[in-house]
């Protein structure tokens, strides 16, 4: 199977998979909570991701420190090098990464919109 045929198995997995998100998303609505709401949603992103992930790839949240001591803010979904990245505090909710061993982040951020009259 040629390279470009495996990219499009790989999109349309993610794209069947966000199907399941979008139903996890209309979930989270559920808790009046904005902080509890975030973190659901966030968890959500990370099960979408994992399954298509080597498991090398680890996932997180917390803060990215550099070598200068400057850190990021709070990051929704860190994914890290999980066979020689070193993270402070990994058995807590949120855990410290030094960017060298990470290798991308994301924002956890849904925007409503009005629809329609009476509609949210």
């Amino acid at each position: 199977m040629g390279r470009a045929r495996e990219g499009m198995k790989f999109l349309e997995a993610l794209r069947n998979a966000s199907e399941g998100l979008r139903k996890e998303i209309a979930d989270s609505k559920l808790f009046e909570h904005s902080g509890l709401r975030g973190e659901f949603r966030e968890f959500a992103v990370e099960r979408l991701l994992r399954p298509h992930l080597p498991k090398a790839c680890g996932l997180g949240r917390g803060e990215v420190f550099d070598q200068s001591g400057r850190s990021s803010r709070q990051l929704d979904v860190i994914l890290y090098d999980a066979l020689f990245g070193n993270v402070l505090f990994s058995d807590q909710a949120s855990s410290l990464f030094c960017r060298e061993n990470v290798y991308g982040v994301t924002e956890v951020n849904f925007k409503c919109e009005r629809t329609g009259k009476g509609n949210s």
